[in-house]
């Protein structure tokens, strides 16, 4: 069998042989393929079932979740805010609590959203306290956000996702 290559060049394996792969390097590459196909199947299982903002890093982008037509509004910021009476609402949010996002979203704006209510009580009793006992409501307001053909459309009027009414003297949940 000629070669017409130079005497330096280092000679190919003919289709029989088999490259000797040190047994570092074939688990490097066995790790490498094993962390690209849990990214791949986290990001279709966050794409199918909608992870929403909890599952960060692997979150369904805004283009694949819910809107598909032109107008559709996106959930793109939410404000959680303490309905005083007689008084400006007061923001809540999540350095109040120093608390990171997904704690905050799962304590707070969940809750709200969902109507499960026994999370909120330490919200409640804070605000409740801070408001002189006039804390009436808890409210989660979308941002104002909206596709076009042309692209997003900021600024819209805020809308209310969510509503948890709020007695002091009792200290629960309406």
């Amino acid at each position: 069998m000629s070669r017409n290559w130079p005497a330096f060049a280092p000679a190919l394996p003919s289709a029989g042989e088999r490259i000797a792969t040190p047994a570092r390097g074939r688990v490097a590459k066995l790790a490498i393929s094993g962390m690209i196909a849990v990214a791949l199947a986290a990001q279709l299982v966050s794409g199918i079932i909608g992870t929403g903002r909890w599952g960060w890093p692997i979150v369904p982008y805004y283009m694949y979740a819910t809107p598909h037509h032109d107008g559709d509004r996106l959930t793109w910021e939410m404000t959680v805010l303490a309905i005083v009476d007689g008084a400006e609402p007061l923001p809540i949010d999540r350095w109040h609590f120093h608390a990171p996002y997904p704690v905050f979203n799962n304590r707070v704006i969940l809750p709200i959203l969902n109507g499960n209510h026994a999370d909120l009580e330490p919200v409640i009793r804070e605000y409740c306290a801070v408001s002189g006992g006039r804390l009436t409501k808890l409210q989660v307001l979308d941002g104002g956000m909206a596709i076009s053909r042309d692209g997003p459309v900021y600024g819209l009027a805020p809308e209310i996702v969510g509503e948890v009414a709020v007695d002091c003297g009792a200290g629960l949940v309406r």
